[in-house]
């Protein structure tokens, strides 16, 4: 909508649109849109009807969320890439040696015992946003009375 047209950088910008808000900030150069509940009851952001067109052109859908009386939902653009860590203790051994003096070489290894966090990623569902090109983003909403809400944003990324 037109009156949304604002500069987003890293102070919060807030729009309300009964029932619901929407919060916007730059944050490690990504956009960090969190869209609050103020209703009594659930709303549902549609993800069948909800799509992203990235800055490559292509349609990314968006997932089906529920966004609970007086709490929210999140999105980041360009969605962060998971990673795995290793997780539990972890023991090393090594060997060294030192010419009595302050200089020393020695050759270790590691392993972890315990889990390692695994994560399938699929790579179609993260997407780069270098500037230069729009993003488009649609949100429909499934509120308590029974309507539906839908919202169409232009957002360009510009540097400043």
């Amino acid at each position: 909508p037109a009156d949304w047209s604002r500069h987003i950088g890293p102070q919060v910008q807030r729009i309300d649109e009964p029932p619901l808000g929407f919060v916007m900030q730059t944050y490690e150069n990504r956009l960090v849109l969190q869209i609050e509940n103020h209703a009594a009851e659930t709303v549902k952001l549609i993800g069948g009807d909800s799509w992203l067109i990235s800055p490559d052109g292509q349609t990314r859908s968006l997932a089906d969320q529920t966004i609970a009386p007086g709490s929210f939902i999140k999105l980041i653009l360009p969605p962060v890439r998971p990673r795995a860590e290793p997780s539990g203790p972890t023991i090393g051994f090594g060997i060294g040696g030192s010419t009595g003096g302050r200089i020393g070489t020695g050759v270790g290894v590691g392993t972890t015992f315990g889990r390692n966090r695994v994560y399938i990623v699929d790579e179609e569902a993260y997407w780069d946003w270098d500037g230069g090109r729009d993003v488009k983003l649609k949100l429909s909403f499934a509120l308590p009375d029974g309507k539906t809400l839908t919202r169409q944003l232009l957002i360009e990324r510009q540097k400043m």
